[in-house]
């Protein structure tokens, strides 16, 4: 708005200037004249606001997309195309019973849809009302809405926690993961900050809270840490990377499997993020050959106000990763005074104009205003084993010295050793192969590594009556079923 105002001031002064005489003007005569030209700019500013706003220059997208991609201003998409909004993050602003949202608006080719509320237009009738499930049904039309661009978009200390579990080398999907990571190094500009960690059995701090971009593909090989899934650590690492950052806190979390080799749990995830006030986003793989346990990814979004992704193909990861940033870039912020109620599980939605559709768009959110943190067991995955066999692979020594560790470590805990194996052969041989197993896993703890025998409560053989994959056609599906696990329990 200054630079329109400064723009329309100098031209018509500009023009008053040269249609007056200058030996006709006198001191007085021109004072009045320039505060009139003022007043007169201030007006057409005003109209100008209240009717065209202020368009962004367009960059539109023409193929559709479920993912963000170009720009485009109301006035041009809302003759041709369906209008729709998406709310990616809810938070309390600090005021009571205050909540605000973080939406993106968009039409059907991707393009987010600018010029629709402050400072930029004050003409916002595109904004429906918001229902909450505390308001019994009541439309909420007291509420306030901010446009944010590109040009306002303040510093960020970015953390990428990205899996490199051996499960992302299925159809080569941990290529496709480093492409659409590396993509997005474009989005980072001199005044953010971004760290990297990647997981598999353990976190790996990669890269340390840095601007340098040169440093942005320095990862390490797949094929070098390729293991189990420490996604809570993981997350945990990263969070701690920005939590004391004084500027805008991102957490891109990613990964394609189930947690099975962290010492915290998803709960531990949620408080970090809750309580450094860290924006959310959960990226779940679960195309074919993985499992990503997307009931506990989905608790994560829900928990700390963020947004989940549920990917189904790996050519994915680059439209997401750009999608994030461009959520960051093009915005608007609602706020809006919430009631005293007794859910801790609000159900919100935003509801807008759709545009050429004569109907409203409504975007549907869940926000826990309380986190319900809960104390869960936590079960670590502590080696796999060959076809038949019971002696443990060097290629565990690593994960072992570091459980053994935490174990030395941890005095108010108990650990119980499950044994399991695949499905093949009869219950009564697995039985005894899987406790041997855990035999030998606990004799290793005792005695190489030293730990306590008092941290050990019990000790149990499964055989294949708990098999992860079922039937476990392919190999790698088997030796994932033959394995041992550790169960912390306070």
């Amino acid at each position: 708005m200054y630079i329109l105002r400064t723009t329309l001031y100098a031209t018509l002064l500009f023009l008053v200037s040269c249609s007056t005489p200058s030996t006709s003007i006198n001191k007085k005569t021109e004072e009045i004249k320039v505060t009139d030209l003022s007043k007169f700019v201030d007006t057409v500013t005003k109209v100008i606001i209240d009717t065209v706003g202020l368009p962004e220059v367009e960059t539109i997208n023409n193929r559709k997309s479920k993912y963000l991609k170009g720009i485009i201003n109301y006035n041009t998409v809302v003759k041709k195309s369906e209008v729709k909004s998406r709310i990616y993050h809810i938070e309390k602003t600090g005021n009571p019973n205050e909540l605000k949202m973080l939406a993106n608006v968009y039409d059907e080719f991707g393009n987010k849809v600018t010029n629709l509320a402050p400072p930029y237009i004050n003409n916002i009738s595109f904004w429906k009302g918001i229902l909450d499930s505390c308001n019994k049904g009541k439309l909420i039309k007291d509420f306030k809405v901010t446009e944010h661009r590109s040009k306002d978009m303040k510093p960020h200390a970015i953390s990428y926690v990205l899996d490199f579990s051996g499960s992302m080398a299925y159809q080569d999907n941990i290529t496709k993961l480093i492409e659409g990571y590396s993509a997005s190094k474009k989005h980072i500009r001199t005044t953010d900050l971004y760290s990297t960690v990647q997981f598999s059995t353990v976190p790996f701090n990669r890269i340390t809270l840095t601007n340098d971009k040169s440093k942005f593909d320095d990862l390490i090989p797949h094929y070098q840490i390729a293991g189990a899934t420490a996604f809570y650590d993981g997350s945990i690492v990263g969070m701690e990377n920005i939590e004391n950052q004084k500027m805008q806190k991102v957490a891109i979390l990613m990964t394609d499997g189930m947690n099975n080799a962290s010492y915290s749990n998803k709960w531990d995830v949620i408080k970090k993020a809750r309580e450094n006030n860290i924006k959310v986003f959960v990226i779940g793989f679960v195309g074919d050959g993985t499992f990503a346990s997307e009931s506990d990814l989905q608790e994560i979004a829900t928990e700390t106000g963020g947004y989940y992704y549920r990917v189904t193909d790996g050519i994915e990861f680059t439209e997401i990763f750009d999608e994030v940033f461009q959520s960051l870039q093009y915005y608007y912020e609602i706020t809006y005074k919430t009631q005293d109620c007794d859910q801790p599980k609000r159900t919100i939605q935003l509801l807008t104009s759709t545009g050429s559709v004569k109907s409203d768009a409504i975007s549907t959110r869940e926000y826990m205003m309380e986190s319900t943190y809960k104390k869960e067991e936590i079960k670590v995955l502590i080696a796999n084993f060959d076809y038949n066999k019971f002696t443990i692979d060097t290629v565990y020594n690593e994960s072992l010295k570091r459980f053994a560790q935490f174990m030395n470590n941890t005095s108010t805990r108990s650990f119980i050793i499950h044994g399991h194996t695949d499905t093949k052969g009869n219950d009564s041989y697995n039985d005894a192969l899987s406790v041997r197993r855990a035999q030998e896993i606990k004799n290793e703890l005792l005695t190489k590594y030293k730990v306590r025998k008092s941290a050990f409560k019990d000790l149990e053989g499964h055989g294949k009556r708990q098999p992860l994959w079922n039937p476990d056609i392919l190999e790698w599906q088997s030796r994932e079923n033959r394995r041992i696990e550790v169960y912390i329990v306070d």
